[in-house]
């Protein structure tokens, strides 16, 4: 009998989940956090998206037998991010706007122009597509290129991680 990821009363085939993880090439180490945080296949393709945004970064604490957890992900994909971005404070206000939001696109790309905005890092429409762009793996996106564009979180989970990050900041 094959085992099952069971999370809030869905059930996925851990086997089948494994295989597509493998095939898409996510690190070994990941496989597990993925497994126990995927509650459905959106959740287990968001996550690969998310592994696989940070692929060639080191994560975790360099033990070999350890798993990556997803904070370690979480962390790594927001340096990424931040490393890549030209300007490190534009990505900070752009995560706390999209931590206020939520999950799922759901903030219209204007709306979070214009919050950048008040948060005095003033972005042309180019620039704040470029910083989305820049945010890889940590957003989804809707209708992405027209004037509908939404974005949000990836998943609840890191909502979770951003919030525990600003009280630890606090």
């Amino acid at each position: 009998e094959a085992q099952s990821v069971v999370k809030a009363g869905r059930t996925l085939p851990a086997e089948q989940v494994a295989t597509y993880l493998a095939q898409r090439q996510v690190a070994a180490d990941a496989v597990p956090t993925i497994l126990d945080n995927a509650r459905s296949w959106l959740d287990a393709r968001l996550l690969a998206d998310l592994a696989l945004s940070v692929r060639g970064v080191t994560v975790g604490h360099g033990q070999e037998t350890r798993d990556t957890s997803l904070d370690d992900l979480y962390a790594v994909a927001v340096a990424v991010a931040t490393d890549r971005a030209a300007d490190s404070e534009a990505v900070s206000a752009a995560l706390e706007v999209l931590r206020a939001t939520g999950s799922g696109p759901v903030l219209p790309l204007g709306l979070f122009a214009d919050a950048l905005g008040e948060a005095e890092v003033g972005r042309s429409e180019a620039q704040v597509r470029d910083l989305v762009v820049q945010l890889g793996g940590l957003l989804v996106r809707s209708k992405p290129g027209t004037a509908e564009e939404q974005i949000g979180l990836i998943h609840d989970t890191l909502l979770d991680h951003l919030s525990d990050a600003s009280r630890r900041a606090a």
